[in-house]
């Protein structure tokens, strides 16, 4: 009786243990994805071509290379791009990502941004480097877009 007792006590504290490790955790991953937010929302430079691109403003053109909006997407996309590595290295959840899951699929989604990307697509064959095409954001945003929030989410973003 005294052994199944101090079992119980035993395992009721490793179970709270691990449920205190695992809010850790969460609140570890909600940090790391907060602090890279954070760094693009008050970046004037890519808040400003987020906002071009929310208000449908932003327009893909011959023009665009070398411009001052190619410097402003490319450091938006940047910081796009922090955040999906955190989330292939395991670092956060596809979960973790609601928290710029509209910003994603709002920049993801336009036409214009869609068209710097195949042009960019071109130039890892034309330089033989490759990188800068912003793939791990691509896959990530790929993976936002097919995943549909349940009703769950929904009603939590209320």
């Amino acid at each position: 009786m005294i052994a199944a007792c101090s079992f119980l006590i035993a395992a009721i504290g490793l179970f709270l243990n691990w449920w205190q490790l695992r809010l850790g955790g969460i609140r570890k991953r909600a940090e790391f994805i907060v602090s890279v937010f954070n760094q693009y929302v008050t970046d004037p430079l890519a808040s400003d071509i987020y906002y071009e691109i929310e208000y449908g403003r932003f327009q893909y053109n011959e023009d665009f290379h070398r411009s001052e909006n190619e410097r402003k997407l490319d450091r938006l996309l940047s910081y796009f791009e922090k955040i999906a590595a955190l989330y292939e290295i395991g670092t956060i959840t596809l979960q973790d990502l609601e928290l710029v899951r509209y910003d994603f699929l709002r920049v993801y989604q336009d036409a214009s941004v869609q068209k710097y990307f195949k042009t960019l697509d071109r130039l890892p064959g034309l330089l033989g480097v490759e990188g800068g095409t912003y793939s791990r954001f691509r896959r990530v945003a790929a993976l936002l877009e097919k995943k549909r929030p349940t009703i769950n989410e929904k009603n939590r973003n209320l």
